[in-house]
């Protein structure tokens, strides 16, 4: 907020808010306080913000957002309820406010509160002091980590920052002289709170660009640029505060008086805090919903990345499968030939089918021993053959939805359409626990420890199936057998559990990681800590 538009703002608190009575303080987002005042004409809402990119105060005949719990706002309330305000001022030059309210006690003795807005871009802040200055609270807290200068922190006394010298704006054209600096240079160093809006309405009355170095200009040049600083502090007092619309008519920026290097329609105001009301009441909740938006959509894309370098590890892994035929070929000529491998070979050369084959062998395993290796390795990339295509599509169906998710929340124009589609989301995934469907058997994972509880111990059978990736943590899964025996569960629906069981563990990013699974009778709590357990009993597969 421009240090010219917050004078303006003040002047009209002063006629407008004075002898108002507090009724209520509410905290809102982005430490925003809304404090509700009552006169005889009705109740309004002076509202005070800290926020980084948009500190302001302002008045409004509504609560722009949903009140938000607050600390703050609770230590407000009880010292500001049913005070009067009194006064409203402005440091001389500061972009700072003081509100000064009062009241009498039960003994007759007159108490006041001040409360300070500092307007000061991301150092912005709102501090409720009593009248010898003390801190009673801060809308943020500033601690000696976070500035040597001052500390604003409860108990301690109120400081201002340091001021930084410039020259009186009333004379500000007398320091005007080629310098080696620009137009807006001079402008920002000069005027302590200067909006960019200013500075150009500045240089489009003098006819400059505010890009031009100061030592660049001709004497003629100087002038006008003095007289465009007269005639813009002479405007002043001029005041009929506009709202800029963009080509949607939907405001754009505000200021004291219609801007002469702007063309864009406007609407005209009688005071300046409705114009600020109009401006911040599209403006602040816009930003808010794009920044939620982005949020999201940064949390789905994190979603859509992972989800898309698991198909690349399966594409790539599918790729370097080579006929599984061939292993279990091995098999059939190592058991073939078993009485003639020599002892502790690591090598087995044959003529077969009119080829030359020579097999591998592990020196230290008899020849059946490897051959049975060889029928295992078979069984193994025969199924990941048949397993991957599904997992594959099964993911780029979780990328089309996630991606429609992306499209959904672009085409929300408010929070409340935001909302609606997250709690969509949420009924969705309303159990404690996720629940997959695979080859007809339902699958549970659990979500955190509670939920691991949960789906292990209450509401599992003795006989279904339960898998965990070894010496990580991670999900608990279930798969729900129905009453069936492990030795009757498909290869590929254990390994489909085992892989969501490193999918949501620690090892997700690994490779070949140890899974263990066993009946869930086999599995015990492990003690207080919820979740842990221990278990017998138990297979493990390589995923």
């Amino acid at each position: 907020m421009d240090i010219f538009i917050l004078g303006r703002v003040v002047k009209e608190l002063k006629e407008i808010t004075i002898d108002a009575t507090v009724r209520d303080t509410y905290c809102l987002p982005d430490n925003t306080l809304a404090i509700e005042l009552s006169k005889k004409e009705g109740s309004i809402y002076l509202i005070l913000s800290a926020s980084n990119q948009f500190p302001r105060v302002y008045l409004d005949n509504i609560l722009p957002f949903k009140p938000i719990k607050s600390s703050f706002s609770n230590t407000s309330n009880v010292h500001l309820e049913n005070m009067r305000l009194t006064l409203v001022e402005q440091v001389p030059s500061e972009r700072i406010v003081e509100f000064i309210f009062e009241r009498f006690t039960l003994w007759r003795e007159l108490e006041r509160r001040k409360l300070i807005v500092e307007i000061m871009g991301k150092h912005s802040n709102i501090i409720l002091c009593k009248e010898d200055n003390t801190i009673i609270d801060a809308i943020k807290h500033i601690d000696s980590t976070k500035s040597r200068v001052r500390q604003v922190l409860p108990g301690f006394p109120y400081i201002r920052l340091p001021k930084k010298e410039t020259p009186s704006f009333s004379q500000l054209e007398d320091y005007i002289e080629p310098l080696e600096v620009t137009l807006e240079e001079f402008l920002i160093k000069n005027v302590l709170g200067i909006s960019p809006l200013t500075i150009e309405e500045i240089c489009a009355r003098a006819g400059l660009d505010k890009n031009r170095v100061m030592t660049s200009l001709s004497l003629d040049q100087l002038v006008s640029f003095k007289e465009a600083i007269i005639s813009f502090r002479n405007n002043l007092e001029n005041v009929k505060p506009v709202v800029y619309l963009d080509e949607d008519g939907n405001p754009e920026s505000y200021y004291i008086f219609p801007l002469s290097f702007k063309d864009n329609t406007y609407e005209q105001y009688e005071f300046l805090v409705s114009a600020c009301a109009r401006y911040y009441d599209w403006v602040i909740p816009n930003l808010f919903l794009e920044n939620r938006k982005k949020s999201i959509i940064k949390e789905i894309s994190s979603e859509i990345e992972a989800l898309e370098r698991k198909k690349g590890e399966l594409l790539d892994g599918l790729t370097n499968l080579k006929d599984p035929e061939r292993w279990r070929l091995y098999g059939d000529i190592i058991l073939a030939y078993s009485t003639q491998i020599p002892s502790r070979a690591d090598r087995f050369s044959v003529e077969w089918g009119g080829e030359s084959i020579e097999i591998p062998l592990d020196p230290n395993k008899t020849p059946i021993v490897n051959a049975q290796e060889y029928y295992q390795r078979y069984k193994k990339e025969k199924r990941e053959r048949e397993v991957i295509p599904e997992l594959i599509l099964d993911i780029e169906k979780k990328i089309e939805e996630l991606q429609r998710k992306i499209k959904e929340i672009e085409k929300a124009s408010s929070m409340e359409d935001l909302e609606t589609e997250r709690t969509k989301e949420e009924k969705e995934s309303s159990l404690p626990y996720l629940v997959y469907n695979f080859k007809g058997y339902q699958i549970w994972v659990g979500k955190n420890a509670k939920s691991n509880e949960l789906i292990t111990f209450k509401l599992s059978s003795p006989s279904d199936i339960w898998f965990h990736a070894k010496g990580y943590s991670g999900s608990h899964v279930i798969l729900r057998t129905n009453g069936r025996a492990i030795e009757y569960i498909p290869e590929d629906v254990i390994l489909e559990c085992a892989r969501l069981a490193v999918e949501h563990s620690k090892a997700r990013s690994g490779t070949k990681v140890p899974v263990d699974y066993t009946y869930r009778r086999n599995v015990r709590s492990a003690g207080k800590k919820r979740g842990n357990v221990f278990y017998t009993n138990y297979k493990t597969i390589i995923v």
